[in-house]
């Protein structure tokens, strides 16, 4: 399998072409050349270095296996990573993979470590003949496409916390799930935060190729993002409430388990002590020549047991 993905050459009414590595190479430095690799694959670093001249820094970033969303400009072009959830089959959506890009005048690299939805509706694009304008048209539906997939997520984790809120009371079980939704959130959280500074960056840009249209539309993902992160802070409040309601209902049960235990010791214990007491084997013990003082003791014994509880139900004890 070769390390490129695909490539295409575009221009400003968003017909395109694709090529194949070769021509990708050799295309003109006045058309728009679009390569996306797999970042995984051995060659990726050896085509990147023959189809533009990056420095060390940048490469060691587009090939970084941690990347949290960034945009840095560099003096020959711009960096930018951007987080998109893992909508792959049999993938955790929650598991948010990394989009890298870098633009450097006619020439837009990107890579990916997964296959990516938003690079895959370029493509179709494409096909179709509505395809990028621009370097600036281009990013703009990157981003655009990889924020509009967040919604769904937040919407499974809304429901799933309903789900719990309407339950009323919650067991051990619920316990587990709600552990789960917590450590989603924090996950999303982690790249959602960055990708909203990133993307006000982007949306900032003085570039030549990004044009005021194009800011708009990152401005309309920055604000879908500022929206997910306010639905996410509300979502982490309510776990905190559905964990403090479990935490009461916890302790409720611990409570009442001792309660119960402490009620059974105060019966018995008067009990155990008469039991204990006539069980001596000393001499002068009454009863121990009548036939029926067995009968009469636990009789005796039945009849205060019988007391205790009439009178802690008088109290209102149980």
């Amino acid at each position: 399998m070769s390390a490129l993905v695909t490539a295409w050459q575009f221009d400003s009414k968003g017909s395109g072409e694709e090529l194949s590595l070769e021509k990708a190479q050799s295309a003109p430095s006045d058309k728009i050349v679009w390569v996306h690799l797999d970042a995984t694959h051995p060659d990726a670093k050896k085509i990147i270095h023959d189809f533009a001249d990056l420095n060390d820094h940048v490469v060691a970033s587009l090939f970084a296996d941690n990347t949290r969303p960034r945009c840095d400009v560099f003096d020959d072009g711009y960096l930018i990573n951007l987080r998109g959830v893992n909508v792959n089959e049999g993938k955790d959506p929650v598991d948010m993979i990394a989009a890298r890009i870098w633009i450097s005048g006619t020439r837009i690299i990107s890579l990916r470590r997964q296959p990516m939805m938003a690079f895959n509706d370029l493509r179709h694009a494409f096909a179709k003949g509505r395809g990028p304008t621009g370097q600036g048209d281009f990013i703009a539906r990157i981003a655009n496409s990889l924020t509009e997939r967040m919604s769904p997520i937040l919407e499974t984790i809304d429901d799933r916390i309903t789900e719990f809120e309407d339950m009323g009371y919650l067991d051990s079980k619920t316990d587990s799930e709600l552990v789960e939704l917590r450590q989603d959130i924090a996950r999303l959280n982690r790249y959602i935060t960055p990708q909203q500074q990133a993307l006000l960056k982007l949306s900032n840009l003085e570039a030549d190729w990004l044009s005021d249209g194009c800011k708009a539309t990152i401005r309309h993902a920055l604000d879908s993002v500022m929206l997910y992160l306010e639905e996410l802070k509300e979502l982490k409040e309510r776990m905190q409430i559905l964990s403090d309601q479990l935490q009461t209902q916890s302790n409720g049960r611990i409570e009442h388990t001792m309660y119960v235990l402490s009620v059974i010791a105060g019966i018995f214990l008067p009990l155990g002590f008469l039991t204990g007491l006539l069980g001596i084997n000393v001499g002068g013990m009454p009863g121990v020549e009548d036939e029926n003082a067995f009968w009469l003791v636990t009789v005796l014994i039945g009849a205060i047991g019988l007391g205790q509880y009439l009178y802690f139900r008088w109290k209102k004890w149980i």
